[in-house]
């Protein structure tokens, strides 16, 4: 993946993130939604204490495609991240 070649956005309530995708090192679930982190130590955390374990799942496995557009929509518990080529 070349800087640049590809973004990830991430979608909450009435916000679009969007980064260079190769500055995304890794997501993690936390106890009350998940975590992203990013290179030069960037951090977003997003609270969500409804959200089910199953789209905490989606999201970190999300980060595992080797290409593509990656989207985070946290509006969303059903489809709450996917891959846009």
């Amino acid at each position: 993946m070349n800087k640049g070649e590809y973004t990830v956005t991430i979608k909450r309530s009435t916000m679009n993130m969007v980064m260079d995708r190769t500055d995304l090192v890794q997501v993690d679930q936390t106890a009350d939604g998940v975590a992203f982190s990013f290179k030069h130590g960037v951090h977003i955390t997003v609270s969500d204490q409804n959200m089910p374990n199953e789209a905490k799942d989606l999201v970190k496995a999300a980060n595992q495609f080797p290409k593509g557009n990656l989207i985070f929509d946290l509006n969303s518990y059903k489809k709450p991240a996917y891959i846009q080529l």
